[in-house]
């Protein structure tokens, strides 16, 4: 397996409040595409780091390892190795599921530089993890109509700050990116065609065979 810039990690927990997120963010089968009517817990991106290793970026309150970039644990945005934070999935009994930009949507070089530029910068800034709007994405009736707050970069909740990358991107369209809750982004990265269900890790054992895809790979 291969890790690709722009990559999204859906993450599936099995901790209370994993399990609460995915209860309530889960549609009938008819009103979601396949393998995502299941809500989500949480989502990463990988993008490169300051070395140019592919690395995972999210924006959480529950991380317990230090984030690579500012060497301690933070509730906000923060960096760490794809194979750590999987593992530390996998070892609850959850698992991970790559997203990945279908072909003719992969990032350029220069995309794969901004996107970690546009990252980098919400580290650098400390950008917070927003408990408030995390909360209100998960409610239907708020997030569909247009009561939500306006976007905060020192703020931001995971599904938040994929999508407000990906838009910065063009590969979504611009709105709010406070409306999309982990499932809600998924959902609609598929239904546009944008990104596909590339793989499952559900067993230590994979890791072992990861491997990254280098900078300037895709063109």
């Amino acid at each position: 397996m291969q890790f690709a810039a722009g990559d999204v990690f859906a993450c599936y927990g099995t901790d209370p409040a994993s399990r609460l997120i995915r209860a309530w963010t889960t549609l009938p089968p008819l009103f979601a595409p396949h393998g995502l009517r299941a809500g989500v817990s949480h989502v990463a991106i990988c993008a490169h780091d300051q070395a140019g290793r592919l690395s995972w970026w999210e924006s959480t309150s529950l991380g317990t390892r230090p984030c690579l970039v500012q060497g301690r644990t933070v509730k906000g945005v923060q960096v760490h190795r794809p194979e750590d934070r999987i593992e530390d999935y996998l070892l609850e009994g959850g698992r991970v599921v790559i997203y990945r930009l279908v072909e003719i949507d992969e990032l350029t070089s220069v995309e794969q530089h901004n996107l970690f530029k546009m990252l980098r910068r919400y580290v650098k800034r400390r950008t917070s993890y927003d408990f408030a709007g995390a909360a209100i994405s998960g409610l239907r009736l708020f997030s569909l109509i247009r009561l939500l707050r306006v976007a905060d970069e020192d703020e931001m909740f995971c599904s938040e700050l994929i999508g407000a990358c990906l838009q910065r991107l063009c590969r979504m369209n611009r709105e709010n990116p406070a409306r999309f809750h982990p499932a809600r982004l998924l959902r609609q990265l598929v239904r546009q065609g944008t990104y596909r269900r590339e793989q499952t890790f559900e067993r230590l054992e994979q890791l072992e065979v990861a491997d990254v895809i280098p900078l300037g790979r895709c063109a």
